[in-house]
């Protein structure tokens, strides 16, 4: 069963492309009037920050058997421009991009292009989004790679983003927030990163100290006084887990994990990856769909894919990748905007299941037109699935 949100009279305009666990409901009035008008309430397109990671590393062939091919860089570039020319208004995109151009080991410091500024609703607002996805584009298509890959410190700068913090702001907009790392190395480049213990070796390669994963190909004693190369160069896993998870668990931020090229199949690369994507509320499952996964496996008890994150290999896998991930990127069906505010908040009728439920026990109302599932009804709706669907009405009467 395709999931929808109960279509109602006078309902706007659902998020393109999107579909929900939702059944098909029949309206009625939730008091007689003398103009009674049954609304809807809809899902908002959410806002999705790219953060994307243009270390030195992308300069390299996306295919390592095929030196003299397209680099990484210009793979992702391809794949981006064909993203945002078939979905471009499916979501409020901005850009940050990392690391600092000055400093190669600096995290990100300045927003490319912002999200766009907070709408009550969608409608009217495809031209401005098309317009916001081609900006984006165009600033993704000038990209030069250059310097280290540090991940925690670019992801917490990320996350200021007034747009992305309404909801703890006090002034929420009821969007679901993201952030999209797109990323072809291992985090590093931390200074506060507890496990820089590497004694700086002629280069990286020599035995590392244990729980010390040296990042950067070549150290140079000489290249800083304070902290040789090879320190800096420690995997920062732990300080990105750390980072993602603290804005998935206070901000309702999550973190979508795009790991692109071929060598991050291996070493260190699936485990640190893994624990971000998990850390970040967007990890790979098989929760709705069996097949999710794939041919790899599926844990039946987490209901996660073996590889948590996406991977990406070349340009054309990366494409799928994020068809895949706008497929399952849902704006928060426990947050429901009304088209229209309610003549009087005492009309106002949210039924799940058959069963209509309490304001202020499980749902919250703004008086407005925002509507808030609460408790284990939200859960229940997030649980959802087309074999177990579940029926969610809002009724309204608009005026009397």
């Amino acid at each position: 069963m395709n999931r929808v949100l109960p279509v109602l009279a006078l309902s706007v305009g659902l998020v393109t492309c999107q579909t929900y666990d939702f059944e098909r409901v029949t309206p009625v009035a939730v008091s007689q009037t003398s103009h009674p008008q049954t609304i809807s309430a809809t899902l908002l397109k959410p806002n999705i920050m790219l953060l994307v990671d243009k270390s030195g590393s992308m300069n390299l062939p996306a295919n390592a058997g095929n030196p003299g091919g397209p680099s990484r860089l210009d793979e992702m570039k391809s794949a981006m421009n064909t993203f945002f020319g078939t979905s471009g208004t499916i979501a409020r995109y901005g850009l940050v991009t990392y690391p600092v151009p000055a400093d190669q080991c600096a995290p990100a410091n300045t927003v490319d292009v912002a999200l766009p500024t907070a709408t009550v609703d969608d409608v009217g607002t495809e031209s401005t989004l098309a317009q916001q996805a081609q900006q984006v584009n165009e600033r993704i298509q000038s990209i030069t790679a250059l310097g280290g890959t540090p991940t925690s410190g670019s992801v917490f700068f990320v996350a200021q983003e007034p747009e992305l913090n309404r909801s703890v702001s006090g002034n929420n907009d009821n969007r679901g927030d993201y952030i999209l790392l797109l990323t072809d190395g291992l985090p590093n480049c931390s200074p506060v990163n507890v496990q820089n213990l590497c004694d700086c070796a002629p280069n990286c390669d020599a035995p590392r100290i244990e729980a010390c994963a040296c990042t950067i190909a070549s150290c140079n004693i000489a290249q800083t006084a304070a902290q040789n190369a090879c320190s800096i160069g420690c995997l920062d896993g732990d300080g990105s887990v750390g980072v993602i998870s603290e804005l998935a668990t206070d901000r309702s931020i999550k973190t979508i994990v795009v790991g692109f090229g071929a060598d991050l199949v291996g070493g260190d690369a699936p485990a640190v990856l893994n624990a971000m994507a998990e850390a970040g509320g967007f990890a790979r499952n098989c929760k709705k769909n069996q097949d999710a996964c794939g041919a790899e496996a599926c844990d039946p008890v987490t209901k996660l894919c073996e590889t948590k994150y996406y991977a990406a290999a070349d340009g054309a896998a990366l494409s799928l990748a994020l068809e895949e991930i706008l497929k399952n990127i849902d704006s928060d069906p426990c947050q429901q905007v009304l088209s229209t505010r309610p003549s009087d908040p005492r009309f106002l009728a949210v039924i799940v299941d058959g069963q209509t439920l309490t304001v202020d026990v499980d749902y919250r109302y703004d008086g407005d037109r925002a509507v808030e599932i609460l408790g284990e009804t939200c859960q229940k709706l997030h649980d959802s699935t087309p074999q177990d669907p579940v029926s969610l009405d809002i009724r309204v009467v608009e005026k009397l």
